[in-house]
């Protein structure tokens, strides 16, 4: 499943050299292929027919040399992998939109063409994750495809805290049992863990427990040899729907609470906390 969106004749004239070429050496001898670049695709929840947009415009030509353009005249979007069972589909140009009416995992493809050379890029993949419209939800993006961000939701309830081998739900306790013991309900899942930029990471509570309290963390993790900085966004969901969107600058080591959840019964509230401090 695929969409392309050839451009008009004047457009392709301009692109083969006949009315003049911007790179007029690389078109001639060798062409250099473009890179395909997916805008970090946000995680949310999936309802009778939910619409994803996926954003492809910062793919690029690395030798176009118009400062007022990417080089590109063609993109390609592709679905790679879907759940068992899903019926999904994607249009668009620059963007698209992607629907779907399952929860589950998604592989989104993009390949570009460039006006140069007329060259395919590699085709990029990234993963779109559609959660179910029930308890609370968790995402976490970020701006930088070198850095490794972490989310963590804590069993606040339970006295738990980061790192905690039972009462954080991370990447190194992706499923935990939180009680009810030996039952599913209060039992949180991580999605899907991203070591190298931009995520989506997805923390979901399907059935979180009436009374319990749930705090969201996100942690800057360093092996000290990458420090750079990231803008990391994280959005809140309850059943379904956004709470909100929350945005901080991180540097390597640092800890981020987001906020808190309170579970009073079939729905709850979140109260923002908004604080940095390091690990």
């Amino acid at each position: 499943m695929h969409f392309v969106r050839p451009l008009p004749f004047a457009a392709l004239l301009v692109a083969s050299g006949l009315t003049g070429c911007q790179n007029d050496n690389n078109f001639r001898s060798s062409p250099i292929a473009p890179i395909a670049v997916i805008h970090p695709i946000q995680s949310g929840p999936a309802s009778d027919l939910y619409i994803f947009e996926v954003d492809g415009r910062e793919s690029y030509d690395p030798n176009f040399v118009d400062p007022n353009g990417s080089g590109i005249y063609e993109y390609e979007w592709t679905i790679e992998s879907t759940p068992a069972g899903a019926v999904a589909s994607i249009d668009g140009w620059g963007v698209a939109d992607f629907v779907t009416t399952m929860a589950g995992n998604y592989g989104i493809g993009l390949r570009v063409r460039d006006i140069n050379d007329f060259v395919w890029s590699e085709r990029t993949v990234r993963t779109l994750h559609a959660f179910p419209v029930t308890g609370l939800a968790a995402t976490l993006t970020w701006n930088t495809d070198v850095n490794d961000l972490d989310l963590h939701l804590i069993q606040e309830t339970e006295g738990g805290g980061l790192f905690d081998e039972e009462f954080d739900c991370h990447f190194q306790n992706l499923r935990p049992d939180w009680p009810p013991e030996d039952s599913l309900d209060g039992d949180p899942s991580l999605n899907h863990d991203e070591l190298d930029g931009h995520g989506p990471e997805t923390i979901e509570l399907p059935v979180p427990t009436v009374g319990d309290q749930y705090r969201v963390l996100i942690h800057h993790f360093s092996d000290d040899v990458i420090v750079a900085d990231s803008d990391a966004v994280v959005r809140i969901f309850e059943n379904g729907q956004e709470l909100g969107q929350y945005e901080r600058n991180m540097l390597a080591n640092q800890v981020w609470d987001v906020g808190i959840f309170d579970w009073t019964g079939a729905s709850g509230s979140f109260q923002i906390t908004d604080t940095l401090s390091e690990y």
